[in-house]
C-alpha cells in the first residue's frame, strides 16, 4: 500500500497588509509592491528577504544577487576592487575608482532569453563595479524573481570567469588553479530605461 502523502498549501499573502502575492510560475522570491515586502517559501512558511532597490533612472528594475567575492589562483588572491580589475583587465573610470570593499559579483535574479544573455549581464556589471546608492522610494514594478540564493551562487562562477582577461582564460595552469569563493548574497533591483528592447542605464552607460 502507497504511503499517504501529505500536501500543505501555503497562501501567498503579505505577512504585513494580507494581500494576495502576485506569482508567476517561475517565481521563487515574491514581491508585495504595496508594502514594498520580499517573501520566499522556506521550511514550509513565508519568510522575509531582504530586497533593497539601488538608485537611477529607468521604468525597468531587474533584481540581482550581489556578492562579495574572492578569486585565488596561480597568481596569488584577489581581495580588493582594485586587485580584480588588474585580474579582469579593466580600468577603473568616474566616481566608481575609489570605492572601497570587496569586489563585488552580480548575477541575474531574473530571467533573459538565453543563457549568454544572462551571463552577458552579469559580466558587464561585475566589471562595472558601481558604487551601490540606495533608493529609498518604492518601485513602480519589478522583474520576476526566477532563482534563489543558492542558484545564484553556482551562476555566479561561470559569470566570474566570463569576467578574466582571455590571455588568462587561455592558460591551462591558470585555469586549473582558479576558484572563486562568495559572500553572503544581496538582492536588489536595479532600474533601466527600455530604448526599443535595449535596457540602457545612463549612471553607469551600460546597455543590456
Amino acid at each position: 500500500m502507497a504511503e499517504d502523502v501529505k500536501v500543505r498549501v501555503i497562501p501567498l499573502l503579505c505577512p504585513e497588509c494580507g494581500r494576495s502575492l502576485p506569482a508567476g510560475e517561475h517565481d521563487v522570491i515574491f514581491h508585495c509592491a504595496d508594502c514594498d515586502l520580499a517573501v520566499e517559501i522556506e521550511d514550509g512558511k513565508l519568510a522575509r528577504r531582504e530586497l533593497r532597490h539601488l538608485a537611477g533612472q529607468g521604468e525597468v528594475r531587474l533584481p540581482f544577487w550581489i556578492f562579495p567575492f574572492r578569486v585565488d589562483s596561480s597568481e596569488g588572491s584577489v581581495r580588493t576592487v582594485p586587485e580584480y580589475r588588474l585580474l579582469a583587465g579593466v580600468v577603473a573610470t568616474g566616481s566608481d575608482a575609489e570605492r572601497s570593499g570587496p569586489p563585488l559579483l552580480f548575477v541575474p535574479a531574473c530571467s533573459f532569453a538565453t543563457t549568454p544573455l544572462h551571463v552577458r549581464a552579469g559580466r558587464l556589471l561585475t566589471l562595472q563595479q558601481p558604487v551601490l546608492a540606495v533608493d529609498r522610494s518604492k518601485p513602480v514594478g519589478i522583474e520576476p524573481i526566477v532563482f534563489r540564493e543558492p542558484d545564484a551562487r553556482i551562476m555566479g562562477q561561470s559569470i566570474l570567469l566570463a569576467t578574466v582577461t582571455v590571455e588568462r582564460k587561455r592558460n591551462r595552469l591558470f585555469l586549473e588553479g582558479f576558484s572563486g569563493s562568495l559572500g553572503k548574497g544581496r538582492l536588489a533591483t536595479i532600474p533601466f530605461a527600455d530604448r526599443g528592447g535595449k535596457l540602457y542605464h545612463a549612471g553607469m552607460n551600460l546597455e543590456l
